[in-house]
């Protein structure tokens, strides 16, 4: 006892406390997102692989792609886009007359790096046929040039396919480096051929380039284990530090991803490799600099997840850009499969490019705001509380599609032009200038309907632009635009809302005839508007007719009209074939409908949990996006080991789970470009189908509906209860265990009904018929009943029976900024962390005092509360041991020692101070120092390495205005 009171009497001693505080706030970014690329309305399936950089005053953003829905295919090129604001984005271009050369079979382009040279050029740096190549652009109108650098390197003895990997690094010379990984030549299996991940550097502007063999950096366990995709960052001491992606990771060491190499300062020689702390998933990365800040986007799975997880990006920090990145806030975590994020810094905002979704893939873009700056002090919850803006629900919106600025959507549909041709359409502009609608023909005769910034309407046929008198509201609501145009006679007109009619005169001679396709906005000159019912003539349509349309059609756009069928007949209306409304829109909304994005909103009853006693009958309408995985409909007990789920997964099949096993329904087939399911024998590729499954709990069968009756294929189960102790659910979140799935549900459902009884055909006929119409079906004849009343339904007419549960953050929920008894604080619960920003620390140098103000205000239910964890892989820990509320522990090396006295419901400033390989904690007049050894300055409050599940009723309380941390 002595002894100890002596050593914390030395230590006490020569520990000064003329520090300067880092003053912290939380980080609390606004996070916005738009599309660069969305499949669904263009023929790309497949995007990946993307780059975004800022050039002369625009956005621009690369990525690869291909109308094949897998990776690495024939016909994979490079694309583009550009944007005014990094959300909203251009239509997408080709890389222009790229090279050839290599093997003609093997002619994929791969992941275009983009660098603003400058300002003076843009450059793009990529792969084909196993080949550098560096690309520029200076004017998007003139498109981009080409030159090879390298068909391949030479390297003792043998020679190495370059892929450039990432974004390159730029050092205080000027000099590029180009991060690549090299891959041996050979026709050996992958595990036979030697891997190495360097730079290419340039000093002359990109005139010429050369590599390093000293600079060539292998796998820890040798050049024969593939090491894919580094990364490089400029280190304040002005070295280069790279970071490398261990492929080999999960069968060596699966919990470490990453390793990382230190450099010299031109990045032309490497020390050997050593593992990264960092434990998150192994996937591609960004790297860049704030002021004296380095900040690295990438997945953070930390908190109960698998290192094979691709779900959340985050923002990790380090003052220092040496291994010590701490992971931080979240900032995309609402979507599937994301991805492969590359990043760009303007002004004070940071612009993330990503992938989104497994098959099809998307390219979106996401605005943090602000970025952390260089001269804050942040704590960095590493989970969000944040509303979700891409699937807030129910949505009872018309159908329409949106046209970003600069884009252009081919509408795929064609109008054969001769004497005359009218349109009708409604339009919602943005108030920016620029095309509205193009009909693109022969010989390359266009006609154009254009708006001026003041919102004017003009329209060009072939080349001669002729002024209206009327224009477009910009104030957000929608308006009727309608068109008739006369050939012969060189007339028409334009009306909005069959107001004031603009008459026009033109010179029709110049004008081709023939056909001609019908092109939303324009890639160069575009302007920003959402479009809805759409419909154009081949002939030139009356006052009356455009009336009739506008009164079937103003109700759903807010504007006063009647939906009298007879009127529009009575007014002899062509309903044109040529509708590019509804078959278009992203979502195919139907009014009343409830849509599922990405595994969120889960629709839960507030009532039924005791579904299953005797039999259960689900009926009712669901679309599903093809190549989609999820839970469709959830009563699964808490357990696990009771109740009954039905799902599909990520391969071609739909399961019934009841208790803990998977009864297979039929599987997915393909005819041509649609998907197919047996059982339902209806299209799964955004359309609505007819979905009846019956769970028959006294013959112990499962049947479905199949080619309009009930299947004679009757699958048999051997549970004993279909019963479940928690409500049901559709689109039951994804993560939880006890779904054993994956990846979430992506789709909608209309009016669907659960019973529980077992239904006969003629019930689940009258329960098809009521909607078949609505959904292009014909009504089923034959015997038809009335079925009895339904346990839970969902549909338009019953919102406030359910409720709408935004799904668990995907790294762990539990912190929450708030202000408790007068103070500004963040609550931490469950296995839940934050990152803490601090300036670079030397354990050998480095003296740390760190002020902690906690509360508990209950005795823990866990094995064990972390409230604080220190170095790689939490060396130090500080935290509260179950059945012991009056004392503070701390772990080290995985050994837990009582450090302070503590009480429970009240305020306790602890202080802890970190020097020499040892620690001291205060709180109050209770006091110890520890021996800690060196130390990793990677610091966490809360769970920064769980090592499993933590009740979420254990909580602490840090108050964020009292926290100091002092680093000399």
């Amino acid at each position: 006892m002595f002894a100890a009171i002596a050593l914390i009497l030395v230590f006490t001693v020569v520990m000064p406390s003329m520090l300067e505080a880092s003053q912290y706030e939380v980080y609390q970014p606004q996070i916005t997102k738009g599309f660069v690329y969305n499949p669904e309305y263009g023929e790309l399936k497949y995007n990946h692989d993307s780059s975004i950089e800022y050039f002369q005053g625009r956005f621009y953003a690369a990525w690869n792609g291909n109308t094949n829905w897998w990776e690495g295919r024939p016909g994979q090129k490079n694309y583009w886009a550009f944007s005014d604001d990094g959300i909203h984005w251009s239509g997408y271009r080709e890389f222009e007359d790229t090279p050839v050369f290599g093997s003609p079979s093997w002619q994929t382009e791969w992941q275009p790096n983009l660098l603003n040279y400058k300002d003076k050029e843009l450059w793009a740096l990529w792969t084909k046929a196993g080949g550098f190549i560096v690309s520029k652009l200076t004017d998007p109108a003139e498109g981009w040039t080409h030159r090879v650098i390298f068909e391949v390197i030479e390297y003792d003895g043998a020679e190495y396919f370059i892929f450039p990997s990432q974004e390159c690094t730029v050092l205080e010379d000027g000099s590029v480096l180009v991060p690549v990984i090299l891959r041996e030549k050979s026709d050996l299996p992958q595990d036979q051929r030697k891997w190495f991940c360097t730079f290419l550097k340039s000093s002359d502007a990109g005139e010429t380039w050369q590599y390093y063999p000293q600079a060539f950096v292998a796998h820890p366990h040798g050049p024969y284990h593939r090491s894919w995709e580094p990364m490089g960052i400029v280190q304040d001491d002005k070295n280069v530090r790279m970071f490398v992606r261990d492929m080999h990771g999960d069968l060596l060491e699966p919990d470490k991803t990453f390793f990382t190499a230190l450099g010299n300062r031109g990045g032309t020689a490497f020390a050997d490799p050593v593992y990264s702390a960092i434990r998150t998933v192994s996937s591609r990365m960004w790297l860049g600099n704030i002021g004296s800040r380095k900040i690295m986007v990438q997945h953070d799975s930390a908190a109960n997840r698998n290192t094979g997880d691709r779900i959340n990006i985050a923002l990790f920090s380090s003052r220092t850009g040496r291994d010590d990145f701490v992971a931080g806030t979240s900032i995309i975590d609402d979507e599937l499969g994301i991805c492969y994020p590359q990043a760009v810094l303007k002004d004070e905002d940071l612009y993330v490019v990503y992938t989104s979704g497994h098959t099809p893939r998307a390219i979106k873009t996401a605005r943090v705001s602000p970025a952390p700056r260089n001269d804050k002090y942040y704590i960095m919850p590493r989970s969000r509380d944040r509303a979700l803006t891409s699937n807030d629900l129910p949505r009872f919106n018309p159908s329409f599609i949106r046209i970003d600025q600069y884009n252009s959507f081919d509408t795929g549909g064609d109008i054969d032009i001769k004497d005359a041709f009218s349109f009708t359409c409604w339009l919602r502009p943005d108030g920016g200038e620029g095309v509205l609608y193009q009909l693109s023909g022969p010989d390359g005769s266009k006609f154009f309907v254009e708006q001026d910034k003041q919102g004017s309407l003009f329209v060009n046929f072939a080349g001669e632009k002729v002024k209206s008198n009327v224009s477009l509201p910009a104030d957000g609501r929608w308006s009727m635009l309608s068109g008739m145009f006369d050939l012969k006679t060189g007339t028409g007109c334009l009306k909005v809302n069959c107001g004031e009619e603009a008459g026009l005169k033109f010179d029709a001679a110049d004008f081709a005839r023939g056909t001609y396709r019908l092109v939303l906005g324009d890639f160069l000159r575009g302007a920003g508007f959402d479009s809805a019912d759409m419909r154009i003539y081949e002939s030139r349509i009356t006052a009356q007719q455009a009336e009739a349309y506008f009164s079937l059609t103003a109700k759903r756009h807010g504007s006063s009209g009647t939906t009298d069928i007879a009127a529009v007949k009575a007014a002899s209306l062509e309903i044109s074939p040529l509708d590019y409304t509804a078959k278009q829109d992203i979502a195919n909304v139907v009014p009343g409908e409830i849509t599922c994005y990405a595994g969120h909103n889960d629709i839960v009853s507030r009532d039924v949990n005791d579904l299953g006693q005797k039999s259960v009958t689900i009926t009712g309408w669901i679309r599903q996006k093809p190549h989609n995985n999820g839970v469709i409909f959830d009563a699964l007990d808490s357990e696990g080991d009771g109740g009954f789920s039905i799902r599909h997964d990520f391969f071609p099949k739909i399961y019934v789970r009841i208790g803990d096993k998977d009864y297979p329904l039929g599987h997915r087939y393909r005819e041509g470009e649609r998907v197919y399911m047996k059982g339902f024998n209806q299209p799964l590729n955004d359309e609505y189908y007819f979905f009846c499954v019956v769970i028959d709990n006294s013959e112990k069968k499962i049947l479905f509906w199949e080619d309009n009756k009930l299947s004679d294929e009757q699958i048999n189960f051997d549970a004993e209860s279909l019963s479940s102790d928690e409500p049901v659910a559709f689109f039951r979140y994804c993560g939880k265990e006890r779904a054993k799935n994956h990846f979430p549900f992506y789709g909608g459902v209309f009016n669907v009904n659960v019973y529980d009884r077992k239904l006969s055909e003629p019930e689940i006929r009258f329960d098809h018929n009521r909607f078949a119409d609505m959904f292009g079906f014909d009504e089923l004849s034959g015997d038809i009943k009335a079925a009895p009343e339904a346990r839970w339904s969902v549909g338009a007419d019953n919102y406030d029976s359910l409720r709408f549960i935004d799904s668990e953050a995907p790294v762990a929920a539990g912190v929450k900024h708030e202000e408790y008894m007068g103070r500004q604080c963040l609550l931490l619960s469950g296995s839940s962390s934050c990152g803490v920003d601090m300036d670079g620390f030397d354990p050998d140098k480095s003296r740390i005092e760190m002020d902690l103000p906690i509360r508990i205000d209950y005795p823990i239910v866990s094995e064990e509360l972390r409230i604080m964890s220190f170095g790689d892989d939490g060396q130090i820990i500080l935290g509260m041991l179950n059945g012991d509320s009056d004392n503070l522990h701390i772990r080290i090396d995985g050994k837990w020692h009582r450090a302070a006295a503590f009480e429970l419901g009240k305020w306790s400033q602890i202080k802890l101070i970190f020097e020499d390989g040892k620690v001291a904690i205060k709180n109050g007049d209770s006091r110890n120092v520890f021996d800690t050894g060196r130390l990793t300055p990677r610091l966490y409050l809360g769970d920064g390495y769980p090592h499993g599940y933590i009740a979420p009723a254990d909580k602490f309380r840090l108050d964020v205005d009292e926290f100091e941390l002092k680093v000399q």
